[in-house]
């Protein structure tokens, strides 16, 4: 039988491997808490369904992950701007006095709304933080553990006064009335 740590990265034989996770506790009673490595979740197991991951494996799932977000992230912009060129090709043939009340959606697309994310995982936080300041997106991350979010979140709104709100985390549930305590 297989002795584990915390920190070893491991996958669940009964997922086929599918997903690597950092053990993050190991209970009394052979129960193993994980932390997702590639993907946001938490999971527990019970350590006989654990497999090591070697680190070579490790390296090679992560890098491929990372190439498939890049891909998706990259297909979105395209089709963001063949949208956005499409819309000024068309916004060029009308004129303001054949619809007066036009929008100048391109304004409004050159300046994506404000966001506020908050969020309990440091690492978390600072890929999205990353991935905001690629996309050019006024962001404000904060990374706050769950279980005090709601204390905060009243007045975060009211100092930034985002256009989106994002909140994400695994543990304890945020409920509207406990925001405005």
């Amino acid at each position: 039988m297989e002795t584990f740590k915390v920190g070893d990265v491991v996958a669940r034989k009964s997922y086929n491997l599918d997903v690597l996770f950092k053990i993050t506790r190991i209970n009394a009673n052979g129960m193993v808490d994980l932390a997702g490595l590639t993907v946001r979740i938490i999971a527990d197991a019970p350590d006989y369904d654990l497999q090591h991951i070697s680190k070579e494996e490790t390296d090679k799932r992560v890098l491929n992950t990372e190439k498939s977000r890049v891909a998706r992230l990259n297909r979105c912009y395209m089709n963001m701007n063949k949208k956005i060129n499409g819309y000024y090709n068309i916004r060029e043939q009308v004129t303001v006095e054949e619809n007066p009340n036009v929008f100048k959606k391109e304004s409004i697309l050159k300046k994506p709304g404000i966001v506020l994310h908050i969020d309990g995982d440091p690492e978390y936080t600072d890929r999205c933080k990353e991935s905001y300041k690629r996309m050019g997106v006024t962001a404000y991350t904060y990374n706050i553990p769950e279980q005090e979010q709601y204390k905060q979140i009243y007045s975060l709104l009211q100092k930034i006064r985002p256009n989106i709100l994002i909140l994400t985390g695994h543990g304890d549930i945020i409920y509207p009335e406990n925001i405005y305590k």
